[in-house]
């Protein structure tokens, strides 16, 4: 009974009401974003007849947006609090998203940018939120987390393609995709905040305030170590996921709805095994789920450039997915056990802008390879270096537990 008591004791007041809040937030967002995600390769190279290098800049100019946008919100989120910005970003994107399905081509170019900063803002705010729903069990409570939007997004590929099938095209799932927006906005508005706003005290003194809490990550030499090892690794594996499912569709013959079922038959086994770890994360090596997970990615990402099996190309999609998602709680974790002297806002903040401007680069040198290599290569040499940076995880000291 001892060890049930002790792994649930997030779901006691007043962690049980954040718990709960974040959790339909998580379950809501995720329809909305993970929608969007499996939507818009498909979308863009289907509908809109846009090229594979087409999408990977639409893709790069979205981490523009993120880079430059998510300053703004951070700033905006360490005066007004995490909740509030994020539903008002969530508003916002309910707002973006829904004339995408008639206004063209050329306001698809627009909304990018300023539809990455949104979606980023949320993300990270919900990201901090949990962190700060128990210290005792912060592992538990990022299982909790991800997996309620693993478990949403079983049922977003399938859904998502086959209401666009319905429909007559990917043009009539935006307003689904608003509805998804604006139910996460709904719940997270309900959510307690965490930490009151420090006072207002003149501009030179918030500008001050300001400068100094985005400059402090920065002086946490065990954080910036983590963070460059990180953002190369996420960044070789970049291919899969601005590729992956063009190739299927667009190259290997494999229609939507069959993707869409792939994905939810994937899905299912990325939500039992999110929600497995939950028990575990607290007791397991951070390092070493980082190398583990990053080195059977980057496998992936080789066998992807070596293949033309369908079957073998969609198990290594799902495994690809599998391990991201799996690892998204424990490099949390880290972040937030490295934050040294830095507030947990600003950490996940800065981090989001420099992982932003690393793969908007990463993602427009993609698009610049890409008519020139084609998709397979650049699978495959981008696997070769995600396992040599996977490996640069084990030259990393492990981050101490928080005290209990």
């Amino acid at each position: 009974m001892s060890f049930f008591s002790d792994n649930f004791s997030v779901l006691r007041p007043p962690a049980r009401r954040r718990m709960a809040c974040l959790t339909v937030t998580s379950v809501a967002f995720v329809l909305f974003a993970g929608g969007f995600d499996f939507m818009l390769p498909l979308w863009v190279t289907g509908d809109l007849q846009l090229s594979a290098a087409d999408f990977a800049h639409l893709r790069s100019l979205r981490f523009v947006g993120v880079s430059v946008g998510v300053i703004v919100m951070g700033v905006l989120s360490d005066r007004f609090g995490q909740r509030r910005v994020g539903v008002w970003s969530l508003v916002a994107l309910a707002a973006l998203v829904l004339p995408l399905g008639w206004a063209g081509v050329e306001y698809l170019y627009v909304a990018m940018p300023l539809l990455g900063a949104a979606v980023s803002t949320v993300f990270v705010n919900l990201n901090t939120l949990v962190q700060q729903v128990s210290s005792r069990r912060q592992g538990l409570a990022n299982s909790i987390y991800r997996g309620s939007g693993a478990g949403a997004m079983v049922v977003v590929p399938l859904l998502a393609a086959s209401l666009a099938a319905a429909i007559g095209g990917y043009s009539g799932v935006m307003p689904w995709l608003t509805v998804a927006a604006l139910s996460a906005a709904v719940a997270l508005w309900l959510h307690p905040e965490a930490e009151e706003a420090p006072p207002y005290q003149g501009v030179r003194q918030e500008v001050g305030r300001v400068v100094r809490s985005f400059l402090s990550p920065l002086r946490e030499r065990r954080l910036m170590g983590f963070w460059i090892v990180a953002l190369l690794w996420g960044n070789a594996m970049a291919a899969v996921g601005a590729f992956g499912a063009i190739r299927l569709t667009r190259v290997l013959g494999m229609t939507d709805v069959e993707f869409g079922q792939a994905m939810t038959a994937g899905g299912m086994v990325v939500f039992a095994v999110t929600l497995a770890t939950g028990f575990l994360m607290d007791r397991l090596s951070l390092r070493w789920l980082h190398v583990v997970l990053g080195l059977l990615s980057a496998g992936c990402s080789v066998a992807m450039g070596l293949t033309d099996s369908i079957a073998l190309t969609v198990s290594a999609m799902i495994v690809t997915g599998l391990c991201g998602t799996v690892l998204v709680g424990p490099s949390s974790m880290w972040i937030s056990r490295e934050a040294g002297r830095a507030s947990q806002s600003s950490v996940f903040f800065v981090h989001k802008i420099v992982s932003a401007v690393v793969f908007s680069s990463a993602m427009f040198l993609l698009a610049y390879l890409e008519p020139l290599l084609d998709m397979k290569p650049l699978l495959l040499w981008s696997g070769v270096l995600a396992a040599a940076f996977a490996l640069a995880f084990l030259a990393l000291p492990e981050p101490s537990k928080p005290r209990l």
